[in-house]
C-alpha cells in the first residue's frame, strides 16, 4: 500500500484529516477522510489508525472492508446456514458470546493481543480449545471468503492441543453381563443402550429413529432429533447410512414398538437427551465406568469392529463418517493395543 502526504484543513470550525492512498496493483489514487477533530493530535492519531487499517486490507475497494465484528459474525452465520447443524451453530454462538465487548470493533483492526486476555490460564482446556477453533474459523472466513484481511489474528494461538479424556470402551460382555441386567426396570433405557452399543449411532440419531427406519435386519440412519428445536434435523455429517442388526435385536425393537403408544411422528424413543445422558452416567458408574457417556457407545462399537478385523472403510460407512476421521480416531488406539501386546510378550 502506498500513501501520500496527509492533508489537514479546517472545516466548520473543526479539523478534517485526509489520507491519500493507492494499492500497489492499482493506477489511481484514492483518499480516506474524516472531519470533526478538535485538535491536530486527534487528527494525526486517526491518520495513523487509518494507515494501519488500509495496510491490513487485501483490497480496500472490497464492500466488506469496513465491517464490524458483529456484522462479520452475521455474514458468517448467513453463509453457513445450510452447512452447519443446529448444534454446531449453537456452539459457535456460545463461543462468540466471549467477544461481546469487541462486537463494534472493525474486523481489519484485530491483532493477536486482542485475544490474550480472553484466553486466561483459568479457562478450562476444553473451553479454550473450542474458543480458539471457532474464532480461528471465523477469521479464516474473513480471509478466504470475504477477502478483507490477509492474516488471522488467532494465528499465534495454538489450536492443535485438545484436552480430551480417553473415551471409555465397554465390551459387549460387560454390557450384557453388567449393564443390561441393571436396566430391567427401565425398558426404554435398556433398549436404547442396546441399540446404541450395537449400532454406534449418535444420541441424536438414536432419538430420531422412527418405525419406518427399522427393517429386517437393519436400521436406516437418515435424520436426528434435535431436542433444542424439538424436531427432526439433518444428520451431523449429512451422510445417511445403514447399520445391520441381529435378528434378536430386531425382534426386541418390534416387541417394544408394539408394547407402548408411540410419538405422533412415529419416534421409537421419546426420552429427552439430557435424561438419557444423566441416567446413563448414573448406571454406568455403578458398574465401574467413571466417565462413560452416550458417545462412548459409538467408540465401543467402532473399536469392537476394528479389533475384530473389520476394515476402516466399512467402519466409516457404518458410522456415517469419513475414512480419514475413523483412521485418525481409531488407528492410534489400535497401535496402542499392539504396543501393549508387545509388552506382554516381553
Amino acid at each position: 500500500m502506498l500513501f501520500g502526504e496527509p492533508i489537514y484543513r479546517e472545516r466548520n470550525n473543526t479539523i478534517q484529516a485526509i489520507l491519500p492512498y493507492r494499492p500497489e496493483d492499482k493506477k489511481n489514487w484514492r483518499q480516506k477522510s474524516k472531519q470533526g477533530f478538535t485538535n491536530m493530535n486527534q487528527a494525526r492519531s486517526w491518520i495513523i489508525t487509518a494507515m494501519r487499517e488500509l495496510e491490513s486490507m487485501t483490497d480496500p475497494t472490497n464492500e466488506y472492508s469496513n465491517i464490524t465484528l458483529k456484522e462479520g459474525i452475521d455474514i458468517f452465520f448467513e453463509a453457513r446456514k445450510d452447512k452447519y447443524s443446529y448444534g454446531t451453530k449453537e456452539q459457535y454462538k456460545c463461543v462468540f458470546k466471549r467477544l461481546e465487548h469487541l462486537l463494534d470493533k472493525k474486523v481489519v483492526t484485530f491483532k493477536p493481543i486482542d485475544f490474550n486476555f480472553i484466553l486466561r490460564d483459568d479457562i478450562k482446556p476444553g473451553a479454550r480449545y473450542n474458543f480458539q477453533r471457532c474464532v480461528q474459523a471465523l477469521f479464516n472466513f474473513f480471509i478466504e471468503e470475504l477477502e478483507i484481511i490477509s492474516l488471522n489474528p488467532m494465528r499465534k494461538q495454538k489450536v492443535s492441543y485438545k484436552v480430551q479424556k480417553e473415551k471409555e470402551i465397554m465390551t459387549l460382555d460387560d454390557y450384557y453381563n453388567l449393564l443390561y441386567p441393571t436396566l430391567e426396570n427401565n425398558k426404554e433405557l435398556q433398549l436404547m443402550t442396546e441399540v446404541n452399543i450395537n449400532t454406534g449411532v449418535r444420541a441424536g440419531e438414536l432419538l430420531g429413529l422412527t418405525i419406518s427406519d427399522i427393517k429386517p435386519y437393519e436400521i436406516n440412519i437418515n435424520k436426528q432429533f434435535n431436542c433444542g428445536l424439538r424436531d427432526f434435523s439433518e444428520l451431523k455429517n449429512k451422510k445417511p447410512h445403514t447399520v445391520p442388526i441381529t435378528t434378536h435385536l430386531y425382534d426386541k425393537i418390534q416387541h417394544y414398538i408394539k408394547s407402548k403408544p408411540l410419538d405422533y411422528r412415529g419416534r421409537i424413543f421419546t426420552m429427552k437427551y439430557d435424561s438419557y445422558k444423566h441416567q446413563l452416567r448414573k448406571v454406568t458408574k455403578r458398574i465401574g465406568y467413571e466417565s462413560f457417556t452416550a458417545h462412548c457407545f459409538r467408540h465401543s462399537f467402532a473399536t469392537h469392529l476394528i479389533s475384530n478385523g473389520v476394515d476402516f472403510k466399512t467402519v466409516a460407512e457404518l458410522l456415517g463418517d469419513t475414512v480419514e476421521l475413523v483412521m485418525k480416531t481409531y488407528s492410534q488406539r489400535d497401535e496402542q493395543r499392539i504396543e501393549s501386546i508387545r509388552e506382554i510378550m516381553g
